[in-house]
């Protein structure tokens, strides 16, 4: 924390403290240190070392401006760069935001799931409509006219070709000599 004297206020700080480093250790670091912890205690740990450090920051910075500016404390900039948890409180938070960003990896992984099993279900319908309308389409004469068609091709290659494409399953034969 950067501080200096308010000129107006140097004799009568210097009657209490006798000099600026005891105003720093008398005045200023005693009601510093309150107000942070005060400020960290309403929040998280992991706000207060990541996701909201310059809120927080901002926020002890009024606070310590407040406090000492009647005192004829000037604040000129607090700085949380110095503040770290201690190893234990460190190791909590490091497994919070893993523990945060596996859960979001897990959300994110049923939500691909979902929206996969909803992309097979409406291509099983368009496939199942699709093949109701053939089926309610088709008739014998269709499926005969196509089956012979099939075997004429067929018996470009072979001369006579025989198939159970009639009407009741009689054959129908191909002459493909015949043109």
């Amino acid at each position: 924390m950067k501080w200096s004297i308010d000129p107006q206020h140097t004799v009568e700080l210097f009657k209490l403290a006798g000099s600026a480093e005891a105003v720093q250790r008398r005045l200023v670091y005693p009601d510093s240190r309150e107000i942070v912890r005060n400020v960290f205690a309403r929040h998280t740990s992991v706000e207060g070392y990541s996701s909201q450090r310059e809120a927080i920051s901002s926020e002890i910075d009024k606070l310590i401006t407040a406090r000492l500016a009647p005192r004829g404390i000037l604040v000129n900039g607090v700085n949380l760069r110095n503040v770290r948890p201690s190893e234990g409180l460190q190791k909590a938070i490091d497994q919070k935001i893993a523990q945060d960003q596996s859960t979001a990896q897990a959300e994110a992984a049923v939500r691909t799931a979902k929206a996969e099993a909803e992309k097979r279900r409406i291509e099983a319908e368009s496939t199942a409509a699709a093949n109701a309308a053939i089926a309610n389409s088709l008739t014998d004469k269709i499926l005969l006219s196509q089956c012979i068609e099939a075997f004429k091709a067929a018996a470009e290659k072979n001369p006579v070709y025989a198939s159970p494409c009639g009407a009741n399953g009689t054959p129908v034969i191909v002459d493909g000599t015949k043109r």
